[in-house]
């Protein structure tokens, strides 16, 4: 089997720029290889967390990681607790490669890498000794079902100090997948403290998800935790006790054993979804084509098809926006921003292009309310600073927008 591994420069939607990681057909990760205190999936932000609160109890904490990927967290511990201690299994030498020559891993990092299968390494490794083991192999194409199993879980737990925890990002449809119910079931038999984590509170939502399992020796807390995103909002929700056992329990959720774990099976549903997002994502690129040779009116097209087979691809809609303000068509512009903002509140590049439309109509007022929001989404977001203070030099706030043209 031949697998691709790629490399490319993108922007995130809150505006960072950013290195995105491709393992064949699949986004890996986003990596800030100028700053490893940036991170930018939402899953890698609850791992943080939960390693946040370990090191108010103990700083030299030790963390043993489940994939390197683009070596995103254990950069951010790194750097972060500079008193841990970091063990990363990476089956793939040349994942590590390439996070050493293009995401910012340097050859000086204490950062430890055993380029193995983690469960041919763990009957290697010291026991009861990692405060955290996070499992970060999963994706919604591709699952090791030998890293799923109860078996395995007993492995982890092994390494694992008294109050240890096991952290593993999942993806899966709550409520229409299986593969989640059945992983969560199967750490209850070796876990006494299981708990189900997103970035959201919304737990109706049934739409393909990425959620942190966590299995934990000794009850967890998220009282303790102290990360917040730039705008001040919580990176981390757990899914209430009680609402968590009437969902498993509501459930026909299989044991995965290693002899037991049709993985792929459970995961049918999240493939066929994942089609579906396919072929919003296949009219999206064509916009992109036809945005990039000039053709904007067949672009809003494909844009707008998008969209109707993917209402939530907050992506088409803020593009076809920018095609409208392309064409001088400013309210359509701003319904479009407007609608990217309802569908991502996070979208910094979204509210940036909704404060540029209003500056065409002349409401500073409007303006500057979209800039402020840009800023406090990503506060390193330098062009928002100068249009801010263009912004305030034409309404005569002169010291405002000195402030914001030093900054």
């Amino acid at each position: 089997m031949v697998s691709c591994i790629r490399v490319t420069d993108t922007i995130t939607e809150r505006g960072y720029e950013a290195k995105a990681l491709h393992l064949d057909k699949l986004i890996h990760n986003y990596v800030s290889p100028d700053d490893p205190s940036i991170l930018l999936d939402s899953y890698n932000l609850i791992f943080g967390e939960l390693a946040d609160i370990k090191a108010q109890r103990d700083p030299s904490l030790r963390m043993f990681f489940i994939g390197g990927g683009g070596y995103t967290l254990p950069r951010y511990i790194e750097q972060r607790h500079p008193q841990s201690i970091l063990e990363v299994a990476e089956i793939d030498p040349e994942v590590t490669r390439v996070a050493f020559d293009y995401l910012g891993l340097r050859r000086d990092t204490r950062i430890v890498t055993f380029n193995q299968d983690a469960r041919v390494l763990m009957p290697e490794l010291p026991k009861n000794q990692y405060d955290l083991v996070i499992g970060d192999a999963f994706n919604d194409i591709s699952v090791p079902y030998h890293l799923t199993t109860l078996e395995f879980n007993q492995q982890v737990r092994e390494l694992l100090t008294d109050d240890g925890i096991y952290a593993v990002n999942v993806v899966d449809q709550l409520y229409s997948g299986q593969f989640l119910a059945a992983f969560v079931r199967t750490l209850e038999r070796t876990f006494p403290y299981v708990y189900l984590i997103r970035d959201d509170p919304d737990w109706s939502d049934d739409t393909r998800s990425t959620y942190v399992v966590v299995g934990a020796l000794q009850p967890l807390s998220l009282d303790d935790a102290t990360t917040r995103l730039d705008d001040g909002q919580r990176v981390s929700y757990m899914m209430p006790e009680a609402r968590l056992r009437s969902w498993l329990d509501s459930r026909d959720a299989s044991l995965l054993t290693d002899d037991f774990a049709p993985v792929d099976n459970m995961l049918a549903s999240v493939h066929l979804e994942k089609l579906r997002v396919r072929g919003a994502e296949r009219r999206y690129a064509s916009g992109l084509e036809n945005h990039r040779s000039g053709d904007l009116h067949a672009a809003i097209a494909q844009y707008s098809q998008a969209h109707k087979i993917d209402p939530q691809m907050a992506l088409a809609v803020f593009n076809r926006g920018q095609a409208y303000a392309e064409l001088a068509k400013t309210q359509l512009a701003i319904q479009d921003f407007d609608l990217a903002i309802g569908l991502n509140p996070y979208f910094a590049i979204a509210y940036y292009e909704l404060a540029k439309a209003y500056a065409e109509l002349g409401d500073y007022r409007r303006v500057i309310a979209g800039y402020d929001q840009v800023t406090r989404l990503n506060p390193k977001y330098s062009l928002a600073y100068l249009s801010r203070g263009v912004a305030f030099g034409s309404l005569g706030l002169h010291q405002q927008a000195i402030q914001d043209l030093d900054e």
